[in-house]
């Protein structure tokens, strides 16, 4: 059976997402049945994948926006050739893109619930196709190998990490919380502050993470909300 998509070289040891069956073209102002129906019989149209989960977070249905990034992302990553043992897209090229992006996002997710051995493994995926990492993955990932107890995969993303950036300095401070050794930059005293009162998600929370860019006051909260799920498994860091 053809597979509907394959990699074509695009040059420089880099590779395109070539379809061998166009995916159907699809817009936010489709249904939700338009695109579940698109989705159903085209698990490899990231494209749908990505605007059907959106409509359902939309909705507040974030499990079932969950449950579509991870069926798109287990799609991408049997596609991916085994055969070589360094394989990276080719970033200008938009179906490769929503091939990285998917995996990523359902990568977010994993993370979110708490599962960072299986968002380390997606995040890795990601990362690899995409060493400049344009969706930003790398500190959640050194989060995720720090609470897998991965030393080797955290050192080799040291270097790409910010330590004099909030969230820099949030993961230094975790490393050496893990390791019960050594010190680190201390928190802002509002950062810390927000950790104490263990705020619970609501509908900022979902607003902030999706945002790019926020106000000044409201950078800390978005950081403290985006790694909600480390400070409810370590419980006692930074307390």
């Amino acid at each position: 059976m053809q597979q509907p998509i394959t990699f074509s070289p695009a040059g420089n040891d880099l590779f395109n997402v070539s379809y061998t069956k166009e995916p159907t073209v699809v817009n936010d102002k489709m249904s939700v049945e338009q695109l579940e129906k698109i989705h159903a019989k085209e698990d490899w149209n990231f494209e749908a994948a990505m605007t059907l989960s959106a409509k359902y977070s939309t909705q507040g249905e974030y499990g079932k926006a969950c449950q579509v990034r991870f069926a798109a992302a287990s799609v991408a990553v049997e596609l991916l050739p085994e055969d070589e043992e360094f394989f990276e897209l080719e970033w200008e090229n938009e179906e490769n893109q929503e091939f990285i992006e998917i995996i990523a996002a359902s990568g977010s997710d994993f993370y979110m619930h708490g599962d960072f051995e299986m968002a380390a493994t997606l995040f890795e995926t990601a990362l690899s196709l995409d060493s400049e990492d344009h969706f930003v993955v790398i500190p959640q990932l050194a989060i995720a190998y720090l609470a897998i107890d991965d030393e080797d995969g955290y050192e080799a993303l040291e270097m790409d990490i910010d330590k004099n950036s909030l969230e820099g300095a949030l993961i230094d401070n975790f490393a050496a919380y893990l390791r019960k050794k050594g010190s680190a930059k201390p928190m802002p005293t509002d950062f810390v502050e927000l950790v104490r009162r263990g705020e619970t998600p609501d509908e900022e929370f979902f607003r902030l993470i999706e945002e790019e860019r926020v106000p000044k006051e409201a950078q800390a909260k978005k950081l403290y909300f985006k790694h909600l799920p480390l400070f409810e498994a370590y419980n006692d860091f930074l307390k």
